[in-house]
């Protein structure tokens, strides 16, 4: 089973602040330049590298490149596709999904290549890996009850937890920097929304609202915010919002999928299809965003697990 098309197909909603140019003094810079598409960036802990997903040699591996730009280097080499890399907090691993095991699991490499290691081995997919702070867990989305909710699994134990049990769609799961929660998409609100809910389990709470559809988020170092991708101007761009909810405030000018913070809060990677293919690109970011602009959002809604 694929995770639900709904996520990637967003409607075509109203715009909103819709002339606002991308935040930060600079314009966006263009990371990568590869005739292929780069997508779902993660920044090393060190903010100096950025691991991808790409297709440059036909098959979707993990690859990493400087922050800056320059020669990206080839980390996984299979056939199926090695997808949606999560650097480790220590640096030293990645995380992805492959398939190379018959459905997609999750899988870690070390970060300067070699010999990766299967972490989940269920027979339902599981998707989209995010660390736990310490290193010590890692959440992920799968469909082994029958429906998309979050998960964690102990790298020492291998126990599984299941956080999430809504009847609902959960998954694209991101861990709050202190530890203590896990921002993810639900449509248990009728349309895609990001929400929170302690990683032990309990009341999620919905962070942001409306008819739109958001997916990706991901939490700022400081966790103050929720960066994430949203429909509501009408080109799947980057968003930023509260993370306890409020006003959400556009970060690109155009398309700007999964949007990840570097580790000094300084700066936003996502991808984007604005030089014809995917690539990876990344914009400044201040936490001062400009005055009477976004979408209201109510403080917070809670519902249950």
């Amino acid at each position: 089973m694929r995770f639900p098309a709904q996520v990637a197909a967003f409607a075509t909603l109203a715009i909103i602040c819709s002339q606002i140019p991308a935040l930060g003094s600079d314009d966006p810079v263009r990371i990568t330049t590869d005739p292929g598409d780069d997508n779902y960036a993660t920044w090393s802990p060190d903010g100096r590298y950025i691991a991808f997903e790409s297709d440059r040699t036909g098959d979707k591996d993990i690859w990493i490149i400087p922050a800056e730009g320059g020669t990206a280097r080839q980390i996984t080499r299979h056939a199926r596709h090695d997808m949606h890399a999560a650097w480790s907090p220590d640096g030293s691993r990645i995380a992805y999904n492959s398939e190379r095991s018959g459905n997609y699991d999750v899988w870690i490499v070390p970060a300067d290549g070699g010999d990766p290691e299967q972490v989940t081995t269920h027979d339902d997919d599981d998707w989209y890996p995010t660390w736990s702070p310490d290193g010590s867990r890692i959440a992920f989305c799968s469909t082994r009850t029958g429906n998309w909710d979050v998960w964690t699994i102990s790298l020492e134990s291998g126990e599984e937890t299941q956080v999430t049990e809504s009847p609902a769609v959960d998954g694209h799961p991101a861990w709050s920097p202190d530890g203590s929660r896990i921002a993810f998409i639900s449509d248990r609100s009728e349309s895609l929304k990001i929400w929170t809910i302690p990683v032990e389990g309990g009341t999620a709470s919905e962070v942001t609202r409306g008819t739109s559809a958001d997916a990706y988020p991901d939490w700022a170092p400081n966790g103050e915010w929720i960066a994430f991708t949203s429909s509501r101007d009408n080109t799947g761009s980057a968003w930023v919002v509260p993370s306890s909810g409020g006003p959400a405030v556009r970060v690109t000018a155009h398309d700007g999928g999964h949007p990840v913070w570097s580790p000094d809060g300084s700066r936003i990677a996502f991808h984007s299809r604005e030089a014809g293919n995917y690539d990876i690109w990344v914009v400044p970011w201040t936490d001062s965003p400009p005055a009477n602009c976004g979408e209201a959002l109510p403080a917070e809604s809670e519902s249950g697990r």
